[in-house]
């Protein structure tokens, strides 16, 4: 997506960024924000004069932007292009609930701002749901076949294990049934 969307948009004018959210890194919202804030800020050919005044303000003390400042620097940031972009990947991958809390409410600032969002998420997280069920959605899921297609890549790549089940006849086809048929779509 993030590609298609650098290509699609390829000036200046149009801010892009995006975050993959991982719960084995466990990043706070203010380095996913932070994150997003610097993207925007490479693609600009000058750095905004409030980005200037921020760090100058708070290099020489050392001292790290409150939550509300990175807020407001992400989007004076989306502001200042003609259009902006902003992809959250595996939102719910952000495992830390107080953490999740404070970037749904930051995420809610760009759409009321009318920044273009594009969030990836499984649907079983109560506060996601709920923070966006007024916005258009749309429902991946993979099938049966999908699932068995993925794992007998996986299966045969793997020559090691693909030559010790393909000793036993039949072996192979009841890994993948069983693990296909308890996928459930993920």
């Amino acid at each position: 997506m993030v590609d298609y969307i650098q290509k699609r948009y390829p000036s200046e004018n149009i801010g892009i960024a995006f975050v993959y959210c991982d719960y084995k890194e466990g990043r706070a919202t203010s380095e996913l924000i932070a994150t997003l804030a610097r993207q925007l800020s490479e693609r600009k050919l000058l750095l905004p004069q409030n980005l200037v005044d921020l760090y100058e303000e708070h290099s020489g003390a050392n001292k790290c932007l409150d939550l509300q400042q990175l807020q407001q620097l992400l989007l004076s940031l989306c502001g200042s292009f003609s259009k902006a972009f902003i992809l959250v990947d595996a939102l719910d991958e952000c495992n830390i609930l107080a953490e999740r809390d404070a970037f749904l409410t930051t995420i809610q600032a760009l759409l009321n701002a009318s920044v273009k969002t594009f969030i990836t998420s499984r649907p079983n997280l109560e506060d996601i749901k709920t923070q966006f069920d007024h916005v258009p959605q749309v429902e991946i899921v993979a099938t049966e076949g999908d699932i068995r297609r993925y794992l007998t890549g996986k299966v045969r790549s793997n020559h090691v294990f693909f030559k010790r089940i393909s000793s036993t006849p039949g072996l192979e086809d009841k890994i993948l049934d069983a693990i296909a048929s308890r996928a459930s779509g993920m």
